[in-house]
């Protein structure tokens, strides 16, 4: 009421037990804007954003669980909503071994130079279905680094990718297209960006239904430029393994593991009338793709192919339990060519083909952590109802 009043009607006309309502008090649970040096170590945090805007840098955030640290009812009126979890905006921020999760805009989101998301869970985000992500990074952003962390349960994209000279390694992205289409688990547009994506999972993305369909599952939409893309595995979307638009360039995809999706590339070159304004046929320039394997023969024929293998059937040491390594006697052991700085470490006569080397410690994504633990060993707080955790 203009009074200030909050009223509450419930279902039925029940009435509340204690504790059953719970009301948002401040914008802001831990506020660094502008501030610098300080750390946030082991602690919960409940229904206020983490702020590390205006210039904040150097600062740790480090075993903390966020929940429901952003929330807007209404309808944005751009594409994103403003509200984020954790706003970063400034340099050489980190945030590492936390857990943030459950909001209608974005999880994460990252400006600034140098910062540093590690080993983190970040889940249950943008509920509107718009660009919001639980992980944004956007610009002004650079030289950023994604490493180790899960992250899924997205109403779009799972990360939107718009750092330069960003690297984003050894995380377990899934379950976005939750409401929307036309995303992936990891997207991005335009360019140059230098950027480099590589030992990532991504995986398990489906569509709304037959006609809202575009779940890829690595999204490099409308003319990227720059992006070294290597040992990475897709599984199980509904789209393209690896989804590629207009005016493709200076990109080197190798050593990846593109599996059971409904085709192993994606592209969309339209030719002038086919597309508004477009003044000349799109077409990729400068697209290497070496030492993949592939789930079907479905590659691009505009990309510069080399040593690339279709199998069928299950050809690895275990898929239920993630060991993408090739089974003995794969025809992709020791089928691929030496690419120096990226599979130069092989074992045997030569490269393998796909993300794994046989005879090599396979590596693994996302947290190293146990999620019912929490982030510092205590569990939810008691902030869930039981069951709710996911």
């Amino acid at each position: 009421d203009r009074d200030g009043t909050l009223r509450l009607q419930m279902p039925a006309g029940e009435t509340p037990g204690p504790g059953d309502v719970l009301v948002r008090r401040r914008l802001r649970t831990v506020d660094l804007r502008g501030r610098r040096h300080i750390e946030i170590r082991d602690i919960a945090v409940y229904g206020g954003m983490i702020d590390l805007s205006e210039g904040a840098g150097q600062n740790l955030i480090s075993g903390v669980t966020s929940f429901h640290g952003n929330h807007t009812a209404g309808i944005a009126d751009s594409h994103h909503s403003g509200s984020r979890s954790v706003f970063i905006q400034g340099d050489e921020n980190t945030i590492e071994r936390c857990e943030i999760a459950y909001g209608s805009g974005t999880g994460i989101w990252v400006e600034g130079r140098g910062n540093r998301i590690l080993n983190n869970r970040i889940h249950d985000f943008n509920t509107l279905g718009n660009y919001d992500a639980p992980l944004a990074l956007r610009r002004p952003g650079s030289h950023t680094l994604v490493k180790g962390n899960t992250i899924f349960h997205g109403g779009r994209d799972g990360v939107q990718f718009f750092h330069k000279h960003a690297e984003f390694a050894y995380n377990d992205v899934y379950r976005s297209n939750l409401i929307v289409h036309d995303c992936a688990p990891i997207y991005t547009v335009g360019g140059p960006f230098h950027g480099e994506i590589h030992h990532n999972w991504f995986h398990d993305v489906q569509g709304r239904n037959e006609k809202l369909y575009k779940a890829a599952g690595i999204y490099l939409d409308n003319s990227p430029v720059g992006f070294l893309v290597h040992h990475n595995v897709v599984w199980n979307t509904q789209w393209a393994s690896l989804q590629m638009n207009l005016n493709a360039d200076d990109i080197q995809i190798y050593n990846n593991t593109f599996w059971n999706g409904s085709e192993v590339n994606g592209w969309w070159r339209p030719k002038v009338g086919e597309f508004p304004d477009l003044k000349e046929d799109t077409r990729f320039g400068d697209v290497k793709q070496w030492n993949n394997l592939g789930y079907g023969d479905h590659w691009d024929p505009q990309t510069d192919q080399r040593n690339n293998l279709s199998l069928e059937g299950d050809p690895f040491v275990d898929f239920e339990n993630r060991d993408f390594r090739p089974r003995p006697g794969s025809p992709a052991i020791d089928a691929g060519v030496v690419i120096e700085g990226i599979n130069d470490d092989f074992v045997g006569e030569a490269p393998d083909v796909g993300a794994y080397e046989a005879g090599a410690e396979p590596w693994r994504a996302g947290i190293d952590w146990d999620p019912e633990a929490g982030p510092a060993g205590h569990g939810d707080y008691g902030l869930l109802p039981d069951g709710a955790r996911l």
